[in-house]
């Protein structure tokens, strides 16, 4: 076969090449019979004349004009290839031509859908992917340099997927798929841009138009998403508090309405200051009161609708709770001390609530003759401030106030008071309010100590009280004054002793007597009254502490080895400066001769009269 390679030119895809020839040729011994010629890609390798089939050549003889001769015409670009055979009695039948050609087509570009519409997508969330089929129905490979989204929108529209080669054969398809995710509302496009050799123009651009809307989001949210208030005494209002409703979306949140709702719903009550709209990044507060009827758990919810996420009628709740109360029992329980004289002390006053320590919202201190508020020393603490506050002379306002426990004073006319040794503490139920105080020269005499409380919902300790009384003098020691009879003899005998103190009987503290030839206290008769118990004692035999004692005027006795102290016919009579004390007295038959009556006072502050021989008395 001459030659045994046919290589046809570069040639136009459909149309034919000229023909090419190629000769038979018989190299053996005998006739050559050739029965069949062949193309085994006849579409592109057409035969175009045929003188050798059923032919026969001689030995070593070559048949020009049996010359077979083939064209070339590709049905696509690039390499192409075939082969003729000849089909004959020779060894190794068939022979073989080669058949090459280059195929020179047109690459297309083609896409389905030709544009990607996402339509309408909220602001900063992404849509869902589409796809378009990238195809090429030419005759040649459709060289593809890359893609890219280009247009005023660009970063908008983001290539999730790309299954297409950098050569996409005649015939071929890919697809592109592309998501939307828009930063702003409105109308937003751009283009995915394909670079390619489409129709053999190198550089050429294809355009996949993408397009969608914008749409802005209004996003809510409450917080905080539960409010428990304290414990709310009833029929009385708690203090706001504050639910705050947010919009961290990009539109505006329509407001429907704000409302309670649940069991309890007529205990809660909102103010709302978010009116009908609030813009996107904007925020407003909801004011909610707690005001219950009835004392227990009380529970309720409230709920903003709105159109959230552009939903209408989209909800967001809060939960809301507390417990009702019953109204609380303020009292003033007392002072210490509640009795005395002298020019300074610290008084420390005891004030309880019910509802505990917390739910006091100021306590009162009193020093005056009357409850008259001008020309006293009006004290008072107010605890959500934490101030300790003293009248002005008129009682009309605060002259100044101190912090307890903080160095300063503040004074009037008639008292100063000192914060640094003031002290504040509260327990369980209970206020302490120590406070120290000073009265004034002008202030001089024995004052009542008046007490009253109110809580945070205006119950009152019921006004001002007197709980004690105080001598603002300067403390004088007090004195025994007599005892009668003076002397005399008897087995019994009722001894009416009188003490006094200059800073009136209510400073006084004991008053004693000794019966015994000395102030021994040891196997006398020694008896002493405390007023604070309203006690009568009787002292044991060795003087070391008390053997009983009797309340005067009540049915009872009590003895040592040297007499007998009866409580029927005893008696105290308080007035002014003195204290009167009448003692029924039995002696033993074993406690005899003349003893001598001693007398002995002393007040809360400590001073004494110190004994004094007053009487004698022989049993």
């Amino acid at each position: 076969m001459t030659p045994s390679t046919l290589t046809f030119a570069k040639q136009t895809v459909g149309v034919p090449s000229a023909a090419q020839n190629f000769s038979v040729t018989n190299t053996g011994s005998a006739n050559l019979t050739i029965t069949l010629v062949a193309s085994t890609n006849s579409a592109e390798f057409p035969i175009s004349s045929d003188g050798c089939a059923g032919a026969t050549l001689t030995p070593q003889q070559q048949f020009n004009s049996n010359a077979k001769s083939a064209s070339g015409s590709p049905t696509l670009g690039g390499n192409r290839s075939g082969t003729i055979t000849v089909t004959d009695n020779a060894t190794g039948s068939p022979q073989i031509v080669t058949l090459t050609g280059t195929g020179y087509g047109t690459p297309m570009g083609s896409l389905n859908p030709t544009t990607l519409s996402f339509g309408s997508q909220n602001i900063g969330v992404t849509s869902g992917a589409l796809t378009s089929t990238l195809s090429n129905p030419g005759t040649d490979v459709l060289n593809i340099g890359g893609f890219s989204v280009v247009g005023a929108d660009a970063s908008e529209f983001h290539i999730t997927a790309n299954t297409c080669p950098a050569a996409l054969a005649p015939n071929g398809s890919c697809t592109i798929s592309a998501t939307f995710t828009p930063s702003a509302a409105g109308n937003r496009g751009a283009w995915i841009a394909i670079a390619d050799n489409a129709n053999n123009v190198a550089g050429a651009i294809q355009y996949l138009p993408l397009s969608g809307t914008g749409v802005a989001v209004p996003q809510a949210g409450l917080l905080p998403t539960t409010i428990t208030f304290p414990n709310q005494v009833i029929n009385f209002a708690s203090a706001p508090q504050n639910v705050t409703l947010s919009n961290a979306g990009t539109g505006p949140l329509s407001i429907s309405s704000v409302a309670i709702s649940g069991t309890n719903a007529a205990y809660f009550t909102d103010v709302s200051g978010c009116g009908i709209s609030l813009p996107a990044g904007g925020n407003c507060n909801i004011a909610v009161t707690f005001k219950p009827t009835a004392t227990g758990i009380a529970s309720a919810a409230l709920t903003v609708t709105d159109n959230a996420n552009n939903v209408a009628g989209s909800t967001q709740s809060v939960t809301l709770g507390g417990t009702g109360i019953p109204t609380p029992v303020v009292t003033s329980v007392s002072v210490t001390p509640n009795a005395g004289a002298g020019t300074a002390q610290t008084f420390t006053f005891v004030y309880s609530d019910s509802d505990g320590s917390t739910d006091l919202n100021t306590v009162y201190g009193l020093f005056h003759t009357t409850t008259a508020l001008s020309s006293a020393c009006y004290v008072y603490y107010v605890q959500s401030s934490n101030l300790l506050y003293l009248d002005n002379n008129a009682g009309t306002a605060a002259q100044g106030s101190v912090t307890p426990g903080h160095t300063g004073t503040v004074a009037n006319s008639y008292c100063t008071i000192n914060g640094a040794t003031s002290s504040v503490v509260p327990s369980g139920n209970n206020l302490t309010l120590a406070v120290n105080v000073t009265f004034k020269a002008a202030f001089a005499g024995t004052k009542n100590i008046y007490m009253n409380a109110t809580s945070n919902e205006g119950q009152t300790s019921g006004g001002l009280k007197v709980f004690g009384t105080w001598n603002t003098s300067a403390n004088v020691a007090p004195t025994a004054v007599s005892v009668t009879p003076a002397s005399g003899t008897g087995a019994s005998q009722t001894f009416t002793l009188v003490f006094a103190d200059a800073n009136g009987y209510q400073d006084l503290n004991t008053v004693s007597a000794i019966v015994n030839t000395s102030t021994s206290t040891a196997n006398a008769c020694y008896v002493y009254y405390v007023k604070a118990a309203n006690a009568l004692y009787l002292e044991n035999n060795g003087g070391t502490g008390a053997q009983g004692s009797v309340t005067p005027g009540v049915a009872g006795t009590v003895s040592n080895s040297q007499c007998s102290i009866n409580g029927t016919g005893a008696t105290v009579t308080l007035s002014g400066n003195n204290l009167t004390l009448a003692v029924p007295v039995t002696f033993q038959t074993a406690f005899t001769g003349s003893q001598n009556v001693y007398l002995s006072a002393t007040d809360d502050e400590g001073l004494t009269s110190g004994w004094h021989q007053l009487g004698t008395w022989t049993p």
